[in-house]
């Protein structure tokens, strides 16, 4: 990457903590010497019929493109209004996050089973006061410290296990989903484990 210029700035440890990490297909670095593969790196970039246009006006003709290494769509879709109030409803400040109990908003399969479990009145939440103060120590000591700087792209990856076993508690399911004590130990969690309680 290094002799194409494509070295993101930020640490292999923010990208881990930020799920902003990339698996590369087999073959991919021969692809890039090859030629069948294009790697080109611009601040500014607009669609145009044929593929791109980047800072230097100059065209990229693609049928398919790849965003890494620091692209920001947040400021793409900040940039789509002229209003400062838009922008900032739509964007925030680097320090906002969306604060909510269990991050139930977004779609994974432990989430996704979490809220399933709790419309079906399976188990119910802590008081709203309670959830605030839980909402508050995730941010504070998991996501911020884990985070830094990336804080608003911060992803439960390094967490998942501790993550998966919390929500497996407030399900009332047995966290340890291995089957054995070395198992547990020494096997990879994986989502078959969560199929079922």
């Amino acid at each position: 990457m290094a002799k194409y210029g494509m070295v993101p700035k930020h640490s292999y440890l923010d990208e881990l903590n930020t799920c902003t990490n990339g698996v590369m297909p087999m073959n991919f670095y021969d692809r890039v010497e090859e030629g069948s593969i294009n790697l080109k790196k611009s601040q500014n970039m607009s669609f145009c019929e044929k593929g791109l246009i980047l800072d230097s006006d100059a065209l990229v003709n693609a049928d398919f493109v790849i965003f890494a290494t620091g692209f920001r769509g947040d400021i793409k879709l900040k940039e789509t209004f002229e209003s400062k109030i838009f922008q900032d409803l739509m964007v925030g400040t680097s320090k906002d996050s969306v604060p909510l109990y269990r991050g139930a908003l977004y779609t994974a399969e432990m989430q996704s089973r979490w809220v399933t479990e709790l419309l079906d009145k399976k188990f119910k939440t802590p008081s709203i006061k309670d959830m605030v103060e839980q909402i508050k120590k995730w941010d504070e000591f998991m996501m911020m410290k884990h985070a830094g700087k990336f804080y608003t792209r911060s992803c439960y990856m390094l967490l998942h296990i501790f993550y998966n076993d919390v929500l497996c508690k407030d399900m009332g399911w047995n966290p340890r989903r291995k089957k054995g004590f070395f198992a547990e130990l020494f096997d990879t969690y994986k989502p078959s484990d969560y199929a079922s309680p």
